[in-house]
């Protein structure tokens, strides 16, 4: 699973057009606005699967706030990288 998203990002980032060809028909949007949606958007797919601590630390925060927690959660204590250096190990990637 962890490999077929890292595919699908770089799929997103490597080929603009068809990326938009797919939003357009599988998204049911006109070709304007999935243009926009793209060009807004494609710099979040990441090409290695990745999330930086800055974008990890927000989704944590939003959840903890979601679920009205009271302590503070580390970045270890709720992500496990293994799986994901595994699936980069298998497609050739190297971590950072």
């Amino acid at each position: 699973m962890i490999r077929a998203f890292i595919k699908a990002n770089r799929f997103v980032r490597d080929n603009r057009q068809e990326a938009i060809n797919i939003l357009v028909g599988w998204g049911r949007t006109q070709r304007e606005d999935a243009i926009a949606s793209y060009d807004s958007t494609w710099q979040v797919f990441s090409p290695d699967g990745t999330m930086p601590d800055d974008g990890m630390r927000l989704v944590i925060d939003d959840a903890q706030k979601a679920l009205k927690a009271t302590r503070t959660f580390a970045i270890n204590e709720v992500a496990d990288a293994g799986p994901l250096r595994e699936a980069q190990r298998t497609l050739g990637i190297k971590s950072k």
